[in-house]
């Protein structure tokens, strides 16, 4: 085990053996329009031991908590243009 987590053949699993579920890729991003705000939100896929599972998350939330998954996708921004 590396740290608290471990990779088994159906994902990653904490010490206590069970599932954590990670985020994978950003799928798609928006911006949310409320009354007085707007809300940078990104599509993510997650690994699920139930197949894929797709959510709607906060931009910077996300980008605090797994900011490797905005680097894959600035890196593919760059390089289509």
């Amino acid at each position: 085990m590396t740290g608290d987590r471990a990779t088994n053949s159906q994902g990653l699993v904490d010490e206590q053996l069970w599932f954590v579920e990670e985020p994978i890729e950003i799928m798609d991003c928006e911006v949310k329009q409320l009354k007085q705000s707007r809300i940078p939100i990104v599509r993510v896929r997650w690994s699920s031991k139930c197949g894929p599972e797709f959510t709607w998350e906060r931009e910077d939330q996300m980008m605090r908590k797994y900011p490797h998954l905005f680097k894959q996708t600035t890196s593919n921004v760059d390089n289509n243009e």
